[in-house]
């Protein structure tokens, strides 16, 4: 940071050259935010970026007078300069319109469009707000998920775009590395250390998660297309710009946020990247696209940093700018600005690694039968490395969230909890305990056994409570509750859009406790369309904002999300 801030000083002693001052052309006059360089409505280091790419480069910008951080209607090095001495508290702030959207008398440079102000503008009351679901709110485009520079590490690109999407930087901002390059070792140990959990059994709350042989073959043909001869090899280093991994959505889940009477804030909610794992083609083991798409996922699900109740409202208007804009490299430039917020690296330092993950899930049958769920969470423990010093964090296997362990189906100790927690459950806010009753309750990993289970609960059968204390589980959810074959995201090969669960997009399904031994007798259907009850939930921010004294009708409204399920993407 301090090193940009240097260089910017540097390149303001060169303004009596007069070279360092941008060709302007006219733009239209339309309301902007001075600073606001990349249209989005946050101030960082990113807008000066951009200043300093027009001014020196002359990469085009949207919005020019938003550029002209000092007001005096000429683009040049001394407006980043100006930037940069606020964001870092040096200096004055830009001049007006700022913080605000506004208009200047000044119409030499114009503004073509700045895309927050734009969408301040559409129609957004206290009754409405126009939502675009593919945009706001689970994003599968292929000009998203198959950017040719953000989802590869096509040497031609340069820049923080290169490979911003892959599995590889992803997972070095998880293990505490700004790049793939900046320690290959520690980050190939960190991956490897993860995919072993999976191949090999374990105890996790009381119960043996068993080892999924599939696990072993996979981490070969990887080492293998590594330059290595299996993963036996003392020397393994993956490479993480060949990781077997395809994007197939990008996810705003602004409606698992925490509860409005929560004594602490901590979260505006979740965002996600949803990957398909690969099984890669030996026979073209430079050709990704050739690899083909497997039947496992792996979700990187992330906490949207908070430190107060505004942040919500904040991080739902930068959702919403998307919806405004063409898909494209605009948006993916704004949305790329999103998702450093929470996943790149460093993004928030007081957690683990500097990384704002919530917890890591995987969905899969590709390593073994049946279907099975796992989550991981990052931990600070460190573990050293087998013949060496080093040590690093790690991401640790551990209970399933909302989901009991298999043995509990049917049984005396399901019956009591529900009872116990009838209120809390019909109400949507239950959280399944680590233990009941003195015994181990939560999952170790969530095993579907057919893709028509369902939870059941003696004395409760089809009814409310029931119903959504198996809807929210993983196994309930993935399965019979909402009619779904396992996975909400399906997998893709590549130019191919995937393909979303009636669960999100809409579907009735009947309630498969209700007369299951007669279909024809059972009226008891549910309507799911959880991406429309996501929209409505985004609206409630956007019409009502967030205030935590101002109005607690209002925030308790904003805050009210009962029958959310934590696990779906």
């Amino acid at each position: 940071m301090f090193q940009s801030y240097s260089a910017v000083i540097f390149f303001s002693c060169l303004l009596s050259t007069g070279l360092l001052s941008a060709p302007t052309t006219s733009q239209a006059a339309s309301p902007f935010i001075r600073g606001d360089v990349d249209t989005n409505g946050v101030f960082d280091l990113t807008d000066a970026r951009r200043a300093l790419t027009f001014i020196f480069l002359g990469d085009p910008v949207d919005c020019q007078e938003a550029v002209d951080v000092n007001g005096d209607g000429i683009l040049e090095v001394g407006d980043p300069l100006t930037l940069l001495r606020f964001l870092f508290g040096l200096g004055p702030s830009p001049a007006l319109p700022f913080p605000s959207c506004g208009l200047t008398s000044d119409t030499a440079l114009g503004c073509a469009v700045h895309y927050f102000c734009e969408m301040e503008n559409l129609p957004c009351d206290e009754n409405h707000c126009p939502i675009v679901p593919e945009k706001e709110l689970f994003i599968t485009d292929l000009s998203v998920v198959e950017d040719p520079c953000r989802t590869t590490w096509n040497p031609t690109c340069t820049g923080g775009e290169r490979g911003a999407w892959t599995f590889g930087k992803l997972m070095a901002s998880l293990a505490g590395l700004p790049s793939v390059n900046r320690n290959p070792g520690r980050l190939s140990d960190f991956v490897l250390d993860w995919l072993g959990q999976i191949g090999v059994d374990q105890e996790i709350n009381g119960t043996i998660v068993k080892g999924r042989s599939g696990v072993r073959p996979f981490v070969d043909k990887w080492a293998q297309i590594s330059g290595f001869e299996d993963a036996e090899d003392p020397d393994l280093i993956l490479d993480m710009t060949r990781a077997p991994f395809r994007l197939l959505s990008i996810v705003s889940r602004l409606d698992l946020r925490v509860d409005a009477e929560t004594s602490v804030f901590g979260r505006a909610g979740e965002s996600r990247f949803v990957f398909g794992f690969l099984d890669i083609d030996l026979e073209n083991p430079d050709d990704p696209d050739q690899w083909f798409s497997s039947f496992a996922t792996v979700i990187f699900e992330y906490h949207l940093p908070a430190s107060e109740c505004a942040d919500l409202s904040l991080w739902a208007e930068r959702w919403h700018v998307l919806g405004s804009l063409p898909f494209g490299d605009e948006f993916n430039k704004v949305l790329q600005d999103i998702t450093d917020g929470f996943a790149g690296f460093n993004a928030d330092p007081n957690r683990v690694n500097g990384s704002s993950l919530a917890q890591l899930r995987t969905n899969e049958v590709q390593f073994d039968d049946p279907w099975e769920l796992r989550e991981f969470h990052l931990s600070a423990s460190r573990v050293p490395k087998a013949n060496s010093t080093a040590s690093f964090a790690r991401l640790i296997q551990s209970t399933v969230a909302q989901t009991m362990d298999l043995r509990h189906q049917g049984s005396k100790l399901l019956q009591d909890y529900v009872a116990s927690e009838k209120e809390a459950i019909e109400n949507g806010r239950h959280q399944v305990p680590e233990s009941f009753d003195g015994q181990p309750f939560a999952a170790g990993s969530a095993l579907l056994p057919s893709p028509i289970f369902s939870w059941e609960v003696p004395g409760f059968e089809c009814t409310e409570a029931r119903q959504t204390v198996s809807f929210n589980t993983c196994n309930g959810c993935h399965g019979g509750e909402t009619g779904t074959f396992f996975l909400h995201v399906e997998r893709r090969s590549a130019g191919r859009e995937a393909r979303l669960s009636g669960f999100l997009t809409g579907v009735a399904q009947p309630d498969p406790d209700c007369f299951p031994q007669d279909p024809l007798m059972n009226t008891t259907t549910r309507t799911f369309n959880d991406l429309q009850r996501r929209a409505r939930d985004l609206q409630d921010i956007l019409r009502i904002g967030c205030s935590a004294v101002s109005d607690e009708a209002a925030t308790a409204e904003v805050f009210s999300t009962p029958n959310r399920s934590t696990t779906v993407h």
